[in-house]
Parts: structure tokens; sequence; C-alpha cells
């Protein structure tokens, strides 16, 4: 919490503020302006966050924002334009968004054309190398399944690149 006055940030460490997630107290204190909580369960549609500075000069100083709840999931980042490539092996990564753990901490399953593979080095990203002669406008069909080993959430995607030898 960060509260701005005539433009300019106001010292907190002398305020007692409150924190609550959905009307229910989660901590606070003398100069607590910041606050963790686990925002997953069973969720509504939002979340409702609030804080209160019940002695702020001035009068009673309550803040509220909506945090909306979002399923998590997960992008295949290929950086190639229109899906097409020409570059053997062809390199593409895994952007988790809304998971409770950290990337690093997520399980990764990569599969291409339905063969199950995986990078033991880097479980974020994976190299796929086509085999010798491979026509152009061949198409490569590569599957993701991102688990959170927390909490047993997944997200899954899968995008179809095309080789274009012409490229």
């Amino acid at each position: 919490l960060t509260l701005i006055v005539n433009g300019k940030a106001v010292n907190l460490s002398d305020q007692t503020i409150y924190w609550y997630e959905n009307g229910t107290l989660l901590g606070g204190g003398l100069g607590v302006t910041h606050i963790t909580f686990n925002p997953f369960g069973a969720p509504p549609a939002s979340l409702t966050l609030k804080a209160e500075i019940p002695g702020y000069p001035g009068g009673y100083f309550i803040h509220t924002i909506q945090i909306p709840y979002v399923q998590p999931a997960v992008v295949i980042e290929a950086p190639y334009p229109g899906g097409n490539f020409s570059s053997n092996p062809v390199a593409v990564a895994a952007l988790p968004y809304f998971f409770a753990s950290a990337p690093s901490d997520l399980a990764y399953t990569w599969s291409v054309n339905g063969q199950t593979g995986g990078n033991a080095e880097n479980p974020q990203s994976a190299e796929v190398t086509l085999p010798q002669g491979i026509q152009s406008g061949t198409a490569i069909t590569i599957s993701l399944l991102v688990k959170d080993p927390s909490n047993s959430i997944t997200a899954s995607t899968e995008s179809t690149l095309t080789y274009n030898s012409q490229l």
C-alpha cells in the first residue's frame, strides 16, 4: 500500500494498517504496508482486497480493490511469423500464467506429433530436430501440458508450425 497525497507518497510507518480478503481479516499492524495471501481455493468471480487505516489524520482511510480470478494458462512461445519456420532445430518455450508456484517449480510435458519428449536441462523449453530431407510444407504439432505439483492445477496448449525451406 502506498498512499499518495498531493502528488507525494505518505510515510505510513506510524500508522496501523489492517488488511482484509473478502471481508476476513488477514493481518496488519503498525506500518504494515504489504501483505501476503493465497488467492487459491474455490474461487468466486473475484477477490476483494481491502486496506484500512483507522487512525489516519483527517479521517478513517479505506481502499478496496477487486482482483479477478483467472484459470491458469500456458502459451507456447514460437517466434516464427505465421507459424512458418526454416531453422532446424526449431526452438519453442513455455510461458505459464496465473500459477501459484514459480515457473521453475512447475512440471512440463512436451510432445511433438504425439511423441512425448523432454528437456531435463531446461524443461520450460523444447528443441525439435527435424529429420533430414523433410519436405517443405510439413506441419508439426507441438503440445504442452503444465502441472503445478503443489496443488495439481494443470493447463495445456497446442501449436502447429509449418516447415518452409524457402524462408
